[in-house]
């Protein structure tokens, strides 16, 4: 019996990948800032340091698919 082996990708592969996840994150802060304006008001957003705002991008709950 011969085995295949699976071909693992190279991450660099898709040079949009990058650019995909950086408009992800984008859109993530976006929304985050709509509903803070929204529930809070305005101003509340900007107190939030971007370590913040990235850790809670890294933690969010996987998209729906």
């Amino acid at each position: 019996m011969s085995k295949q082996k699976k071909k693992k990708g190279n991450g660099n592969s898709n040079p949009d990948a990058a650019k995909q996840a950086l408009m992800h994150q984008k859109r993530f802060v976006e929304r985050v800032e709509l509903l803070c304006n929204a529930l809070v008001g305005p101003g509340y957003f900007e107190k939030f340091p971007a370590a913040i705002l990235s850790h809670m991008y890294a933690t969010r709950y996987p998209a729906l698919k």
